[in-house]
């Protein structure tokens, strides 16, 4: 059963806002080492984003996730059009049928004991959507350095939000 869901429709608005963001920055924001950032760069953490999320879509079939051999595309770091559309190719593609999936990962230091983990798409999507938000989140900071403004949940967790507006709902009339 296919399960059009929050999840999804999130996903796909984070994907839509970082695929915006790309589409302003030039080449040269796009490349550049930021200091705040340990010296990565914005295309580097976009980068990072999309190969979690199509490693995710290559692993569904054959039912085994392993974000450690994702390909890394190095030119999707260096040309923020080309990030743009890899981000615009996943609209439409995550809502898949939940299904058991194994997650395989590597935390042995000679990378030959690897673990096999029970999971499922929806909770990777979910980790991928979390995963997401974080690297937004370090964007948001690197977008500072170029003079960026950014909308007001760029990089910002769902339950942070919904908790700021609670917050915000429930303040003193006086204040």
């Amino acid at each position: 059963m296919r399960r059009s869901n929050h999840i999804v429709t999130h996903s796909e608005a984070l994907l839509r806002q970082l695929q915006e963001f790309a589409s302003q920055l030039t080449q040269e924001q796009f490349r550049a080492p930021v200091h705040l950032l340990n010296g990565s760069t914005l295309g580097q953490h976009l980068r990072h984003v999309i190969e979690f999320y199509a490693a995710l879509q290559h692993g569904y079939p054959s039912g085994v996730v392993n974000y450690d051999k994702r390909q890394r595309d190095h030119a999707l770091e260096s040309c923020p059009r080309l990030a743009g559309t890899q981000l615009a190719g996943f609209q439409g593609c995550l809502d898949r049928v939940d299904k058991p999936l194994v997650l395989e990962q590597c935390y042995d230091p000679s990378g030959k004991e690897v673990i096999r983990i029970a999971t499922s798409y929806q909770r990777e999507l979910v980790f991928n959507l979390e995963h997401t938000v974080h690297h937004m989140a370090l964007v948001r900071i690197g977008a500072t350095h170029f003079g960026i403004a950014l909308p007001t949940g760029f990089g910002v967790a769902a339950s942070t939000q919904q908790y700021r507006q609670h917050v915000h709902r429930n303040l003193p009339a006086d204040r």
